[in-house]
């Protein structure tokens, strides 16, 4: 009797670990999240004090707390003083009105990186309305997805005015989108609760089905608990990321930062064609020609060389538009 009653909570036991791994997971996630937003804090703690003191010098303890928000080469291969980041001020970001078909507009937008007193770009200025879709090219570093940031909220640094639909009518698409500890149910559904929306599994299994991951479901279910991201490969989870787009019908823009990076052609395409039913206005960044076919203008972001440089001595960086595919 003593044997079974002791097997028997050595079994309730070995039940619950499992609980316990994901809890210790998922606290390390969030301990991650809140050293990150520390670090974002501390730079624009640092950003305000130099904006409100007349003079150009920082404090020591400032400096040394900045300097964890950024890697060791940046700071090296800067050539930003004090003086310069007191000037750079805050792109505006404000709201369209809900009746206007104008999903985003740009007033001579300049932004810069971290650290540094060279332009990502200048005085931008675009418009995208209802029915369009905005493709921004570029080789590595040319601010496209510094853009993308910025039309999020999630990137200030510069001037000018960026007016877009409302935040809660836009939807955000990374290259690696994230994956909670859960259901197949609930990745699909993320950010949102099951119990908050009205997604019967039938339109689930349509939207994956027709993404071509319908397998993901022979293999798991809609309700199995799994840490998803150690399960999928990158070319599911893009797509993974499109259903959960795919599935909402309050979205009005939606920002693709290289979000089909691990798709082949066809199953790219196929994206893209359920996205324009979907929703009709976009703006990707990506770099593969097959994404020209599915935008109706291009934006071609450049940088200048380094003899290029205007008479103050900054290298000013250019942005073309194409039309039409």
């Amino acid at each position: 009797m003593l044997f079974h009653s002791l097997m028997s909570g050595m079994m309730d036991i070995g039940k619950e670990l499992d609980s316990f791994a994901r809890l210790g997971a998922e606290s390390v996630r969030v301990q991650e999240l809140w050293d990150a937003l520390a670090k974002i804090q501390r730079c624009q703690d640092r950003h305000g004090k130099m904006n409100d003191d007349s003079s150009t010098t920082v404090c020591e303890s400032d400096a040394e707390s900045s300097a964890g928000s950024f890697s060791d080469s940046d700071i090296e291969n800067s050539s930003l003083d004090s003086s310069f980041v007191a000037h750079v001020g805050a792109v505006t970001l404000e709201e369209l009105e809900v009746t206007t078909p104008v999903r985003l507009q740009l007033c001579s937008v300049t932004l810069y990186p971290p650290l540094s007193h060279e332009p990502l770009m200048c005085d931008l200025s675009l418009t995208v309305k209802q029915g369009d879709s905005l493709l921004l090219e570029g080789a590595s570093g040319t601010g496209k997805s510094s853009l993308l940031r910025a039309i999020a909220g999630l990137w200030s640094r510069g001037s000018g005015t960026i007016r877009r639909t409302r935040l809660d009518r836009c939807f955000f698409l990374p290259q690696a989108p994230y994956l909670c500890l859960g259901s197949l149910r609930d990745n699909v559904l993320y950010p949102r609760d099951q119990t908050e929306v009205d997604v019967t599994s039938d339109q689930i299994i349509e939207v994956l089905g027709s993404l071509g991951i319908s397998h993901l479901l022979d293999r798991h279910g809609l309700d199995m608990d799994l840490d998803f991201s150690n399960v999928l490969s990158g070319g599911e989870r893009q797509r993974l990321g499109f259903a959960r787009l795919l599935l909402r019908d309050d979205i009005e823009l939606a920002l693709l930062d290289e979000a089909t990076s691990a798709l082949d052609d066809e199953n790219e395409l196929i994206a893209y064609q359920l996205l324009k039913k979907k929703v009709h206005c976009y703006v990707s960044v990506g770099h593969r020609a097959s994404l020209v076919a599915n935008h109706s203008t291009r934006l071609q972001l450049t940088r200048p060389s380094k003899s290029d440089g205007d008479a103050s001595g900054v290298h000013r960086p250019e942005a073309k538009f194409h039309f039409g595919t």
